[in-house]
């Protein structure tokens, strides 16, 4: 019954996806590339977990199937992995004025 548990535990860890608000991670990110870089990385990495052919997993005498579930995290997924690369591309444009724009002024005079 304990590896049931700690199987299920682990799809729970999943409920994140949905208490994440928005606003509190672009604040964490503020305009530092690297750090949003991992983020997508991260976010890559661990979609790849959730995408699989499998939708079912058995713990005798349990079979656990997370059809639903693993539906749902996958669009949760997709929905942050959209959000953060449109914030990421603006904090990317944002990034590269700021690069590129004292060069323009010294190239000017």
């Amino acid at each position: 019954m304990k590896r049931v548990s700690e199987y299920v535990d682990q799809w729970t860890q999943y409920q994140s996806l949905w208490d994440l608000q928005p606003e509190m991670l672009y604040e964490k990110l503020t305009s530092d590339l690297d750090s949003w870089m991992q983020v997508l990385v991260d976010i890559k990495k661990a979609r790849g977990q959730v995408d699989t052919q499998e939708s079912e997993h058995e713990i005798f005498p349990f079979v656990v199937d997370y059809t639903r579930v693993q539906t749902k995290v996958s669009v949760k997924y997709d929905y942050w992995q959209r959000e953060v690369m449109a914030k990421f591309g603006a904090a990317l444009g944002i990034s590269h004025l700021f690069l590129t724009h004292p060069n323009l002024r010294e190239f000017r005079y």
